[in-house]
């Protein structure tokens, strides 16, 4: 049958808790990005009572006191089949936790969608009850498959709030979405240092240069493996670690690099601990992004303390320093940038952790209304 190991619901605990008006549930059917329990430990650490309901899958970084209390939503003896408990929770837990909007007026906060069935099922509730959708992904290049756009468009359109990472973004949200967006800072990803951890990295002749994240065009995987012709073989690493699969130009680039290159790719997500590995072994982490919203790998590495250079592009600019960020979109201004941080290293990240955390906490206690 179906435990709370299968799909758990994270109870929130404060010692005073905060009068909300009306309990507050957090989607997240994402079990490999900690984004929202960094969310909701922020707001629980505030005071506000939340559950926040998780795959079985999610790999925990919360507190035993944010985690003290795990109880499944959906119980019942299903028989063996996993195609059964598969089915269970991908219809039944969506509609679970509409019915708790719609017939008990809580309030619910969609981190993430999985896909366009739970975007058409928490649009409804959206419509009937408080919803509060996460609007990670504004610009178009970002955006998935038409029915996943639709679906995500009929929820932001129906939530109460919608909830953007910068103000910077707001010229790529749809203008009748503008008058309900708030804006709420990223959270750091305190939690996941914590659990994970980011040694100190080894002394080493080369700087190790860091590629992390998904194998987009939008990401720049093309840029970053161009510096491997312009920059000195003698003094860099390049290191290419996550999602996707490698193009025959990006294999030709690899082939002609005078620099090194080391290859951590995968069909599947990572896993957390080759994430925080592959963050562990980097000095520099370099995001040639093209139409960043707000980038997680940047906040993981800022949480961490690693040094970030990128394009200037997106939302970036509230995150890192105008010395971080070429305005020239071009692998040689990237390499003169990475150059100048080599032979004399500078701040690259806008605000410090404690920083973005008040300002976090802050705002997300405003976004969901308490």
């Amino acid at each position: 049958g179906i435990s709370a190991d299968d799909f758990p619901v994270v109870r929130g605990l404060g010692a005073q808790p905060v009068e909300t008006p009306r309990p507050l549930h957090i989607w997240d059917p994402d079990g490999l990005n900690p984004y929202a329990q960094e969310v909701f430990a922020l707001l629980a650490d505030q005071h506000v009572v939340a559950d926040i309901w998780l795959p079985r899958s999610a790999q925990l970084v919360l507190s035993p006191t944010h985690s003290a209390h795990v109880r499944a939503r959906l119980g019942g003896a299903v028989g063996r089949d996993g195609f059964v408990r598969h089915v269970l929770l991908r219809l039944f837990m969506p509609l679970a936790v509409a019915a708790l909007v719609v017939f008990r007026r809580d309030r619910l906060l969609v981190a993430w969608i999985r896909g366009p069935y739970e975007g058409l099922v928490f649009g409804i509730a959206a419509r009937l009850g408080w919803v509060a959708t996460v609007h990670h992904n504004p610009t178009e290049s970002r955006r998935g498959g038409r029915f996943f756009a639709a679906a995500l468009g009929f929820l932001l359109s129906g939530s109460t709030r919608v909830i953007l990472h910068s103000d910077l973004l707001l010229t790529d949200v749809d203008r009748r979405l503008v008058a309900k967006t708030v804006i709420a800072e990223h959270p750091p990803y305190e939690r996941w240092v914590a659990a994970y951890g980011r040694p100190a990295p080894e002394a080493h002749a080369t700087t190790t240069l860091l590629f992390l994240g998904v194998l987009r065009a939008d990401k720049g995987l093309a840029d970053f493996l161009s510096l491997g012709t312009m920059l000195d073989a003698s003094r860099y690493r390049l290191l290419v670690a996550g999602k996707g699969e490698l193009s025959e130009s990006d294999l030709r680039q690899i082939a002609d690099s005078a620099v090194p290159v080391t290859l951590r790719v995968q069909r599947l997500p990572l896993a957390q601990d080759d994430i925080a590995a592959a963050l562990a072994e980097a000095d520099l982490l370099v995001a040639p992004y093209s139409a960043a919203t707000v980038s997680g790998t940047i906040v993981m590495a800022r949480s961490c303390g690693l040094p970030v250079i990128g394009y200037d592009s997106g939302a970036l600019a509230g995150f890192l320093t105008e010395a971080a960020l070429t305005g020239e979109h071009t692998p040689a201004s990237l390499a003169e940038r990475i150059d100048s941080f080599s032979e004399e290293p500078f701040e690259t990240h806008r605000h410090g952790n404690q920083a973005a955390r008040a300002r976090a906490a802050r705002e997300w206690l405003e976004a969901v209304g308490t």
